[in-house]
């Protein structure tokens, strides 16, 4: 798999080659290039001779380039082998994580006020309603279940894992796939009443 430094690597390579004048042997480097769209206009440029446009845009490239990257890629956080958890103790859920011991702060994610541990070197939280943090103290083999997403933050990727009673769980994911459905299809909300305003009374 190609990496933005092997990719840096590489086009800062074509440009040298360009400076240096040994230009034949620039259509095996070109090949390797996997942004077809920088691809095709570095090939075309080389072909027409135009070397100066090659270089400049090859710097506007990595410019923007390295601006977009993130600090954390889906390749640099930790991996699990489950999609979710349902009807589990706290003690299986730590263990599926890989975690001790949980060390629970206050944020603000979502309508209710959740509880928040954070790993950083492994690039994953877990959230907690603190109501159900209570409950958990109290009934410690209470079922729960574990709704895990992708995210993205200011420094890049991380893994979201949100400690849920078995109802909110199921609102959770019935939400996710009916907004999914409904990303697809996107006249859903006018064919659910005839496409027809006038029936929009009773939406509130």
């Amino acid at each position: 798999m190609e990496t933005y430094e092997n990719q840096r690597q590489l086009l800062k390579s074509i440009q040298s080659y360009i400076e240096l004048g040994k230009t034949s042997n620039l259509e095996v480097l070109t090949s390797k290039i996997f942004d077809l769209n920088l691809a095709y206009y570095v090939k075309y440029q080389i072909e027409q001779l135009n070397f100066g446009l090659v270089t400049r845009k090859i710097d506007d490239y990595l410019f923007k380039s390295s601006m977009d990257i993130f600090l954390y890629q889906r390749d640099d956080i930790k991996k699990f082998d489950f999609d979710s958890i349902e009807n589990k103790n706290l003690n299986f859920i730590k263990t599926q994580i890989g975690i001790n011991q949980l060390f629970f702060y206050k944020t603000s994610f979502g309508t209710k006020e959740n509880l928040r541990h954070w790993d950083n070197i492994n690039r994953f939280e877990v959230l907690c309603n603190k109501e159900l943090v209570t409950r958990i103290k109290e009934y410690p083999k209470l079922n729960l279940c574990v709704f895990k997403s992708n995210e993205i933050g200011e420094q890049g990727n991380y893994t979201r894992f949100e400690i849920l009673t078995p109802r909110d769980y199921i609102r959770k994911t019935t939400h996710y796939k009916t907004e999914g459905s409904r990303e697809d299809y996107h006249d859903w909300y006018m064919d659910a009443y005839e496409n027809d305003e006038s029936n929009f009374w009773n939406n509130d």
